[in-house]
């Protein structure tokens, strides 16, 4: 049974804001503490993403502020790529102690991530030409080898147009595996994990790249398709697990893919009734 009144607009997991339609209001009490008018989501989510994007460094506290007001609102702009790596390293860069950081020279890697140096030739180039980091990255990988690398980065980029042709970055990034994996993994009961498992998302992500997307220079398929791709992607896992004896939800579903879907969380206001 829903809360009404103040205490189901107070309740980020169902206020819903102007979008209570005018029967929700009148069932749950709303009637005169919401101005008489009713948006939808879509609209809400237009009219804040205009808002967020005048600004990067306080997006966080806007978005935490939101997050703690309407949930599902908060998570279907998190949709949209509003919280990047430029964003992070723009908060980072305003709040810390840079007069005391910038005195020396400092090299932290996750890993074997700062065994390359390409990032650091695009900084020096940035340094001397005073260009912004993004176009000397792409002078690195796309000008000097006139277009024929084949790149991808961990952060989008926008589309690049050289010698007449437009380049797409690649977006190589773990966001297209993990989702899918472990939501293979919870659909099936998975007792444990195993390579297998991670083998059979790769495969999946990879037969996911059409012939259409290769002139494009792309290496994994389109990001805007990223819950269809993480549905595909778990439902092969879910069938090596079921394959290896290692699930524990049974019986098996019939159609993996619309079993997947069916699992996921959608930000989609839901209609409230008494």
């Amino acid at each position: 049974m829903l809360c009404s009144g103040y205490s189901l607009m107070r309740d980020p997991r169902y206020n819903k804001g102007l979008a209570f339609t005018d029967k929700e209001r009148d069932a749950h009490y709303l009637t005169g503490l919401l101005p008489p008018v009713v948006i939808s989501q879509d609209v809400q989510e237009r009219k804040l993403m205009h808002n967020l994007r005048q600004y990067n460094v306080p997006r966080y506290v806007a978005l935490m502020d939101l997050q703690e007001r309407n949930e599902r609102l908060f998570y279907k702009l998190l949709w949209s790529c509003v919280i990047t790596g430029y964003c992070i390293c723009g908060a980072c860069w305003a709040y810390c102690r840079s007069e005391i950081l910038l005195l020396t020279l400092y090299l932290a890697a996750s890993f074997k991530a700062g065994t390359g140096i390409a990032e650091l030739i695009a900084l020096k180039i940035s340094k001397e030409t005073g260009a912004p980091i993004d176009e000397t990255r792409k002078k690195n990988w796309l000008v000097d080898s006139k277009g024929r690398a084949i790149f991808g980065s961990g952060s989008p980029f926008d589309p690049v147009e050289y010698d007449g042709k437009t380049y797409l970055p690649g977006q190589a990034n773990n966001c297209y595996i993990f989702p899918g994996l472990g939501l293979g993994l919870i659909m099936s009961g998975a007792i444990r994990g195993c390579d297998d498992m991670l083998l059979a998302a790769s495969e999946a992500l990879a037969a996911q790249v059409s012939e259409e997307n290769f002139p494009k220079g792309l290496i994994y398929p389109p990001f805007a398709n990223i819950r269809q791709i993480s549905a595909n992607i778990a439902a092969s896992v879910a069938a090596t697990t079921y394959d290896l004896g290692l699930a524990s939800n049974l019986p098996r579903a019939k159609d993996l893919v619309k079993f997947a879907e069916t699992c996921m969380y959608s930000p989609v206001y839901r209609n409230y009734y008494r």
